[in-house]
């Protein structure tokens, strides 16, 4: 295999070396552009967004450079600029591309699912009734509540019945199983004392419910024809 020793300018004996000389260079410089071009594909990964790919303040910082070394080697760095500019520039498109595709690739993915948090919605009591008549009269027309829904299997069987008022939901129930009489529901509430005035107004025949101060704040309770206790409490 024949080996080439690279020539210097001054040792050139005519036409031919010099063209030999300068496409050997020109190879090796477009091979290292070559190189270039991979680190800049490689510095994609790098980059967040569209902006960092272009770099302006990069790009400025670098011309500024090239010029310097363009005028230490005795060639124009106008010249020079332009040159890396126009290359630059090309590289930067070439990168904007694959860093799009990387991006969108990427999106197109199957996203791990994050399980959703466990959270609550506010609770509802369930509350024994035995009589639909003496239920309606004390939390329909005593306490103020409104139905949301009624509900029956079929006629002549239990009742199921939703009533709230001002954000308070309870179920009132007739089936055995879902509660038993004598619970106790305790209800945070603000303006106790308009609920207390409003059901004294009424004039209940079975109850006549006031405030009472305890350590933790007013308590107004009122007991229900089956038993259960309704605590309304402001703190």
């Amino acid at each position: 295999m024949e080996v080439i020793i690279p020539l210097q300018p001054s040792e050139c004996a005519g036409m031919e070396d010099i063209r030999r000389e300068i496409d050997a260079l020109d190879q090796t410089v477009i091979k290292l552009l070559g190189k270039r071009f991979h680190y800049v594909l490689a510095a994609s990964k790098f980059k967040t967004s569209a902006t960092s790919v272009r770099a302006p303040e990069r790009l400025k910082t670098m011309l500024a450079t090239r010029r310097e070394w363009a005028e230490a080697e005795g060639l124009s760095p106008d010249a020079i600029e332009k040159m890396y500019s126009d290359l630059v520039n090309h590289f930067i498109a070439e990168e904007m591309k694959h860093w799009a595709a990387q991006h969108t690739a990427s999106a197109m993915l199957p996203q791990e699912s994050t399980p959703p948090a466990i959270t609550f919605d506010k609770p509802i009591p369930i509350l024994r009734m035995f009589d639909e008549t003496k239920a309606r009269e004390f939390y329909l027309d005593f306490l103020g509540f409104s139905v949301e829904f009624e509900h029956r299997f079929e006629t002549g069987l239990p009742l199921y019945l939703g009533i709230s008022r001002d954000g308070l939901q309870l179920h009132l129930s007739e089936h055995h199983g879902d509660a038993s009489p004598g619970a106790t529901v305790f209800v945070p509430m603000h303006n106790i004392e308009g609920l207390r005035d409003e059901l004294l107004a009424k004039r209940y025949g079975y109850g006549r419910p006031d405030i009472v101060q305890q350590g933790w704040g007013q308590v107004l309770e009122v007991y229900d024809p089956f038993g259960n206790r309704i605590r309304f409490c402001q703190s």
